[in-house]
């Protein structure tokens, strides 16, 4: 969230923090004074490995030096402009190490600014639901005004509109429900909720924000997948957004709006809407009617999960990003076109035949799971073996592997699956099954099989969010005939992260593990090396900050060379340092989730959720 000073445009309070890849951390409120250039602590900093979000920030329009703000499921407030803040209320107490309440909630009455409004969004909605409290002492004091729904409801939304000062207008969905949408408004003169409407939206799992025209508050914008907006007071809906995979000018709107602000119109009665969505930001002059991107040619923002690339095709990079499926670059052309639609994962090229493309796609028949191509990247269709079952957990991101010298092709699933060098629909086989021996958490994302070796092999889970399911590590030495659960031998799995697990290339007892959370140990516990196959294992963090690390890769023309992506950027280690430093190089502020080396290009390529790919020389360090 943003907020300006209406009086002083150069004063920004910023709420950093978001969740990502099921990682949630910010740096609290900060504070510019210079249009953003710079930017300073407030009274709210958060340092990283509290992992704590800002959802919210508030100025007084009346009194430009009190400042609110809500971080995790807590009220702040401020008298001197964000120095110091003192605790307000709290939405709930923890319950085993965690808070399954958070409040991201907060609006403010257009004309009596002592009038505040917050809410609550309850994951377990099942058992208490979301809640909505009033102040009208500037927030001293709170009522809890929440409206009777049955079942409860997970989140509201609210907003005000200058037009209605008096009326607060809330969005809900009660648990369980999908694509039904609930709207209220409560009175604040009467202290009164009026009958609720309920309309049908398609919203899947997404559920956005909403705004009321501040000129006409009958004019309701509801967001989720598409961009909804209502002329009679929330009682219908009609589209205003129809998206689709590609985004030309004027026309579709893309998926998935996070984003939506409605200004004031001037004098033809039609709202200036914008909205920031998985496809960047649009806007419109008529109300949602037509669309314009406004992207532009410098606005570099795509979101990567993962990378491939070809050593015999250098012109071949291939990325799967946030909702924005599959991109390509080859020697067609010299930037990427997107060629599927959706949401992409990890992509991998045949190291034996560049022309044929391995991508995990979210969006195909259950899921999707994997899209290929024989032709570079011009033409796609999804792949799934009939021997794997729909993927459960889809929307994890699932590990696909080629073995550098047989060319067998390797599938983290909710097992894992092994074909030959072009697989098909039918010659998938199924290598583990953990699930009946070990009682296996199907969140498979490690993956590595040894080149020295195709008998070696490690998977691995990382832990759910909720703590429910346990992180293991497995090995098998005779190619999926037995396993051995070595998690004991690694102390600090317990209730972590992993992300990634590299062998080296000419030996099979030399591998390297990563974490992508916080140790809460000043930057320790990133990465674990262990020279004996995983019987032991030791910290190989030194000089790494405490930031997750999401991917490593070894340089296999430079003996020894580590390159560790991290949410901090680049690092680099050779065999002879005694820890790691900083390579980022021009390298923007960003989260590096994955990491490819082209040895023939002699380039190392960073895939970066929200800035895009990066690419640097291999040079001597």
């Amino acid at each position: 969230d943003i907020a300006v000073n209406p009086n002083n445009p150069k004063k920004i309070f910023i709420a950093t923090g978001t969740e990502v890849m099921e990682k949630s951390y910010g740096y609290g409120l900060l504070k510019s004074t210079d249009h953003g250039k710079t930017w300073q602590n407030t009274g709210l900093y958060r340092a990283p490995s509290q992992q704590q979000i800002t959802h919210r920030v508030v100025i007084n329009p009346k009194r430009l030096r009190t400042i609110f703000a809500l971080v995790e499921d807590s009220l702040y407030r401020s008298y001197n402009g964000g120095s110091t803040f003192e605790f307000l209320m709290e939405a709930s107490e923890e319950t085993a190490n965690w808070k399954p309440v958070q409040m991201p909630q907060m609006v403010m009455h257009p004309k009596d600014t002592s009038v505040l409004y917050c809410a609550s969004y309850d994951f377990h909605a099942d058992e208490g639901g979301a809640q909505i409290w009033k102040s009208k002492d500037g927030g001293n004091t709170w009522q809890d005004i929440t409206p009777e729904v049955k079942p409860t409801s997970d989140k509201f939304y609210l907003e005000v509109s200058p037009s209605t000062p008096d009326k607060l207008y809330v969005r809900y969905r009660k648990y369980g429900e999908s694509n039904q949408n609930h709207f209220r408004v409560y009175h604040h003169s009467t202290n009164e909720w009026n009958q609720a409407h309920s309309v049908s939206m398609s919203t899947g799992r997404f559920y956005g924000p909403m705004e009321v025209s501040p000129n006409d508050a009958s004019q309701v914008y509801g967001a989720q997948v598409d961009l909804w907006r209502s002329c009679d007071n929330g009682k219908s809906f009609v589209k205003r957004g129809c998206h689709g995979f590609q985004y030309p000018q004027y026309q579709k709107l893309h998926v998935d709006v996070r984003a939506l602000q409605v200004q004031a119109y001037l004098s033809d009665n039609k709202d200036r809407v914008f909205v920031g969505n998985d496809g960047g930001i649009a806007k419109s002059y008529n109300g949602g009617k037509t669309w314009q991107n406004l992207n532009g040619p410098g606005l570099f923002i795509t979101q990567f999960f993962g990378i491939g690339n070809s050593d015999l095709n250098p012109d071949l990079l291939v990325g799967g990003t946030q909702d924005n499926n599959v991109f390509v670059k080859n020697g067609f052309t010299d930037h990427f076109v997107q060629k599927t639609g959706g949401d992409g994962g990890d992509c991998i090229v045949n190291p034996q035949d560049p022309d044929h493309v391995y991508c995990q796609n979210w969006s195909g028949p259950d899921g999707g799971f994997v899209t290929m191509t024989s032709n570079g990247g011009q033409q796609w269709q999804y792949l799934r073996g009939q021997a794997m079952p729909p993927d459960p957990q889809y929307q994890v991101r699932r590990p696909l592997r080629f073995h550098q010298n047989t060319g067998r092709f390797y599938v983290g699933h909710s097992e894992v699956f092994k074909s030959n060098s072009y697989p098909s629909d039918t010659n998938y086989k199924q290598l583990s099954h953990l699930e009946d021996t070990f009682r296996f958490n199907r969140n498979l994302n490690i993956l590595a099989i040894a080149p020295s070796d195709t008998n070696v092999i490690f998977i691995g889970n990382h832990s759910t969010t909720w703590g429910k399911d346990k992180p293991r590590l497995f090995r098998t030495t005779d190619h999926g005939k037995t396993w051995d659960n070595i998690t004991q031998n690694l102390r600090a799995i317990h209730c972590r992260r992993m992300s990634q697990l590299l062998i080296h290339p000419d030996s099979s007892n030399h591998l390297w593990i990563t974490f992508n959370d916080f140790s809460n140990s000043q930057g320790q516990a990133k990465v674990f090396y262990s020279k004996d196959g995983g019987q032991s294992f030791h910290d190989f963090s030194t000089g790494l900050p405490d930031f997750p690390a999401n991917a490593i890769a070894f340089h296999n023309k430079r003996e020894g060379v580590l390159y560790l992506g991290t949410d901090a950027g680049v690092y680099y280690r050779l065999q002879a340092m005694k820890g790691w430093k900083c390579y980022n190089r021009g390298l923007p502020p960003a989260m590096v989730l994955d990491l490819e080396i082209n040895n023939q290009a002699g380039k190392l390529r960073a895939a970066t959720f929200g800035r895009g790919i990066w690419q640097v020389d291999l040079k001597a360090h």
